[in-house]
């Protein structure tokens, strides 16, 4: 016992330690979920006809609505030939100084070949500032526009705040890993799929009870579609597997399934019956489990995903103005919305007798 929690302590203090490497990663998350909502957008690689016009307006909307959704002091939209920038402040060039932000071509072009980048911390003013650079890709994987985010120290210590207590949970529940090594293989990974699910799941409902504490309703479906993204990204990488949620009806694209995912829900629909969906699949010459856990609404959801009369007007502005193709309304107490779905690797090779 005390092995393990010295173990756990280490992977604590090794992933925690450095305030700096947990505000990059932080930073560099919240960027790429940015990026990734930004994917359904209409001719998000064109130059907007005029400031004024509708387009965008609309674009400028969805960057505000992501710039607080991310914490991020600024947050700006450049197309892959650096000729024009979207954002807060239509004005800005590559290059170009305000009083706390430049833009670096160098960043730029690594953005431009779909790699996401971060420039080094810098003090101004009394902030310490980084800049990350995200590509927003298309659906043929081409970079269509890039996305420019900053952030300081202090607007991400929510979110550092978070990571440190997924990183203590993560270590407690280290003890329950190692011990799960032991097992055979596939019912050790079934365990960690099953056991994200029930965590995850846990450390959402805290993180939406504690907003509808602070903010609201309001702030509650913001946290519900969008802050809950980075912490589900940062929860994945900590338990080492891949976990998200999916629904045919997505509100956030990031919430978009994949083909598999896709087939799953639809037959749930189709038969009117939902349960847990456990599966070992080969793909690339590896061994994959993939579980599924339904989603149920809850009374307190409706107020979010209910039917129009349930939602409140202020949440109804918000849904309008953040989400304008959003599907997640209409629902039921009892009704299912989608899934928890879990990647989780398994040591043996396809093909290998178990």
């Amino acid at each position: 016992i005390l092995l393990v929690n010295l173990s756990a302590w280490w992977i604590y203090l090794k992933t925690g330690s450095s305030l700096e490497e947990i505000f990059a990663r932080s930073l560099k998350e919240s960027a790429s979920v940015a990026a990734l909502s930004l994917t359904d957008s209409p001719g998000i690689g064109l130059p907007p006809l005029n400031t004024n016009s509708p387009e965008y307006l609309e674009l400028q909307s969805e960057l505000l609505s992501l710039q607080q959704a991310g914490s991020f002091t600024d947050l700006f939209l450049i197309s892959p030939t650096r000729r024009n920038l979207a954002g807060i402040y239509s004005d800005f060039k590559p290059g170009e100084q305000d009083a706390l932000l430049i833009l670096d071509k160098d960043y730029l072009m690594e953005a431009n070949r779909g790699q996401i980048t971060l420039a080094p911390t810098v003090e101004v003013g009394g902030l310490y500032l980084r800049t990350a650079y995200a590509p927003v890709k298309g659906a043929d994987g081409a970079v269509e526009a890039i996305l420019v985010a900053k952030a300081d120290l202090e607007f991400m210590r929510p979110k550092i705040a978070i990571r440190n207590t997924l990183i203590a949970v993560t270590a407690v529940g280290a003890m329950g890993v190692l011990l799960l090594a032991l097992a055979a293989p596939p019912a050790a990974e079934e365990q960690r799929a099953r056991d994200a699910v029930r965590d995850l799941g846990a450390v959402l409902k805290q993180l939406l009870s504690e907003e509808m504490a602070r903010g609201g309703l309001e702030g509650a479906a913001r946290v519900c579609s969008e802050s809950a993204q980075v912490v589900t990204i940062e929860f994945a990488k900590e338990r080492g597997l891949e976990i998200k949620r999916v629904s045919l009806r997505y509100r956030n694209a990031a919430d978009r399934p994949d083909e598999y995912e896709a087939r799953v829900l639809a037959g749930w629909e189709k038969s009117g019956k939902a349960a847990t969906h456990l599966e070992t699949v080969n793909e690339s010459g590896r061994r994959w489990l993939r579980l599924m856990e339904p989603i149920r609404v809850q009374p307190m959801c409706l107020n979010c995903h209910g039917a129009a009369e349930q939602i409140p007007a202020d949440v109804k502005a918000v849904l309008a103005e953040r989400y304008p193709r959003d599907k997640a309304t209409g629902y039921k107490a009892g009704d299912l919305p989608g899934a928890f779905s879990v990647i989780v690797p398994m040591d043996r090779p396809a093909g290998s007798q178990p």
